[in-house]
């Protein structure tokens, strides 16, 4: 990822607001992987963990909960 754009920032905030990655990808219309991989993309370009990745689905770190609630 060179840069952030809309669309990437609009999955993470599926992925927050549902608790998962596969109903985020249902929600954007997307393929689970592709969301796992643009969430993973944006990750490494901030250099910080955005979730805790589980079973049952995903949890905000502290990093992705101020990314969460920042304004844009």
């Amino acid at each position: 990822m060179k840069k952030l754009d809309v669309s990437t920032l609009e999955i993470f905030i599926a992925a927050v607001e549902e608790r998962s990655l596969s109903r985020a990808a249902e929600r954007e219309n997307l393929v689970t992987s592709s969301v796992s991989k643009r969430i993973t993309e944006l990750e490494e370009y901030l250099k910080k963990p955005l979730f805790l990745r589980h079973g049952r689905g995903v949890e905000p770190t502290p990093a992705g909960t101020l990314l969460y609630h920042m304004p844009m």
